[in-house]
């Protein structure tokens, strides 16, 4: 099984996905407005998902996700769950413009280079006032 983690550009919402890659067909779908508490809930989100169509997280053969461009905290956070997942159970992590093109889709069955969000406009960083 496939899981995807895709933010909607412009919006709060993002949508997780289980895919089946054998069969090619979406086993179950959510769409969430996380907000504010999109760190502290998309992992659960993730596990209901799983817990209600009884898949185990070892099921799970690849993490799929949508880098951005986005919101800073929504990118980063979709991208760095999407990461942590795919190292914890050792499954790769693939750009969703990369697998919705099947270009170069999932080669590898080990988690090897982390995707990295595409952001929008640079992050603004402040700078230290002269005291």
């Amino acid at each position: 099984m496939n899981l995807i983690i895709d933010h909607q550009q412009h919006t709060d919402k993002t949508t997780i996905t289980i895919f089946d890659p054998q069969n090619e067909n979406i086993v179950d779908s959510k769409t969430v407005s996380l907000g504010f508490f999109m760190s502290e809930k998309i992992v659960q989100n993730i596990n209901q998902l799983l817990v209600k169509n009884e898949i185990d997280k070892r099921q799970i053969t690849a993490v799929i996700v949508n880098p951005g461009p986005g919101s800073y905290t929504t990118t980063r956070i979709c991208t760095t769950v999407a990461n942590a997942i795919g190292y914890s159970l050792n499954v790769p992590v693939v750009d969703i413009t990369d697998f919705k093109n099947k270009k170069n889709v999932i080669t590898d069955s080990k988690f090897s280079n982390p995707v990295l969000p595409k952001y929008s406009n640079p992050p603004v960083i402040t700078q230290k006032r002269a005291r």
